[in-house]
């Protein structure tokens, strides 16, 4: 059996596109997928999307949601 470094040697030539499907599958080996969980994340991220689209929430700049925490919990 080859060990870690031998593996990371060999995956270090291979093109990204399976990279990206390794990386993906050792994911999905470590965190398997939850039918119901993955759909309700989904669901979710569509209202989300439908919400935002429709003006009922307007999008905060990332650097203002850090800034508001760092006030908040780091004084």
């Amino acid at each position: 059996m080859k060990n870690v470094s031998e593996i990371f040697d060999d995956i270090s030539m291979i093109d990204i596109e399976d990279k990206i499907q390794l990386i993906d599958r050792l994911l999905n080996s470590l965190y398997p997928a939850v039918p119901n969980v993955d759909r309700f994340w989904q669901l979710e991220a569509e209202k989300r999307v439908r919400d935002l689209r429709s003006g009922k929430y307007k999008p905060i700049e990332g650097e203002q949601v850090f800034n508001e925490i760092r006030e908040k919990y780091y004084r």
